[in-house]
């Protein structure tokens, strides 16, 4: 019974991790466009918790925003 789950996973497996198409150049540049619109919209002095949300949406879970300058993140 093992033997038939580890051939199921390893079947199953690759299939799952590849299965998300690639993105194209236009996808790309849409997702950079999103990124700097929302990057800037958090900047502003009247920014809002939704802008703040919809540019934090827009990272990974590791990621940090770190200010080199100031050493600030």
């Amino acid at each position: 019974m093992h033997k038939y789950v580890c051939i199921i996973v390893a079947i199953a497996l690759p299939n799952i991790a590849f299965s998300q198409a690639e993105l194209t150049h236009d996808d790309m540049i849409a997702k950079a466009h999103a990124f700097v619109t929302a990057k800037n919209a958090r900047q502003q002095p009247k920014s809002t918790d939704k802008d703040i949300d919809k540019f934090i949406a827009l990272l990974a879970d590791d990621f940090v925003d770190e200010h080199v300058k100031y050493s600030f993140t």
